[in-house]
């Protein structure tokens, strides 16, 4: 079987310090590099797991928006390189705030909620969840935009929530919303959904969840597990299932959810 190219998932900046690699094969040797004008090897990593892998940059390295990337790997003496057409560009740090955008949520946000999803960020730049008048939780955007922020304190009802992104010390707009009353009754979520899963299987989605809840899935063979989701629905790393194994959801917002 001819081993398929993987792919470098973008959009990614010169902020950006690590890379995203998709659909590469378990065990394979995977290089991405920049051609062009400064042609090298900017990332690299030796026997990757497969499916969805993060390479850090090599130490010292920098990306460049003059930049176009390629990602190719090598496994059992063959190697697949891209074809032509597939480089991925870098964007350039933004030189002013003029240029410095605003965000969006990937999330719904629901009053009590714990977690915010964050979309349409520069790769690399700070994102800042705020309320209450003091910031709330920040982190890195990833490549893509998206950034994923735990919140020191619960999301609140009937005030303003407002998000922005930080490049270079360039703050962005604040995108400003109202988090709605989370859809629970006498204080008690609905149980979320299992989707079909079978024995050995690793993880599991999700569904039906509200985003910002804290969920927990118990399993007849072992411990607990417990994730605080930002969407309406995910994959849940549970180990492996065993033959028969009862598997059970929950999903928890605070008693002052209204």
């Amino acid at each position: 079987m001819a081993l398929c190219t993987p792919v470098l998932l973008g959009p990614v900046s010169e902020l950006s310090t690590w890379l995203i690699v998709q659909g590469a094969a378990a065990g394979a040797d995977v290089v991405i590099s920049a051609v062009g004008a400064n042609a090298r090897d900017v990332a690299k990593q030796n026997h990757v797991s497969g499916g969805s892998n993060l390479l850090d940059l090599v130490p010292g390295e920098k990306l460049r928006a003059s930049d176009l990337l390629v990602v190719s790997q090598t496994l059992g003496g063959e190697e697949a390189k891209p074809p032509p057409g597939l480089e991925l560009g870098v964007q350039p740090i933004p030189a002013s705030g003029a240029e410095v955008g605003p965000v969006g949520y990937g999330s719904h946000l629901f009053s009590c909620g714990e977690k915010v999803w964050v979309t349409g960020a520069v790769p690399g730049a700070r994102v800042e969840v705020e309320f209450s008048s003091t910031s709330q939780g920040s982190d890195l955007a990833i490549p893509g935009g998206d950034a994923h922020i735990a919140l020191a304190a619960q999301l609140p009802a009937r005030e303003p929530v407002g998000t922005r992104q930080i490049v270079s010390g360039f703050a962005g707009p604040a995108l400003k919303v109202i988090a709605d009353p989370p859809p629970v009754s006498n204080h008690t979520a609905p149980a979320p959904i299992i989707q079909p899963c079978m024995a050995c299987q690793d993880e599991i989605l999700i569904t039906g969840v509200i985003d910002g809840a804290t969920v927990t899935v118990t399993l007849s063979s072992g411990p607990a597990h417990r994730w605080v989701s930002d969407a309406s629905a995910m994959w849940m790393d549970v180990g492996l299932l065993a033959a028969r194994d009862e598997v059970v959801a929950r999903q928890d917002l605070p008693r002052s959810a209204r």
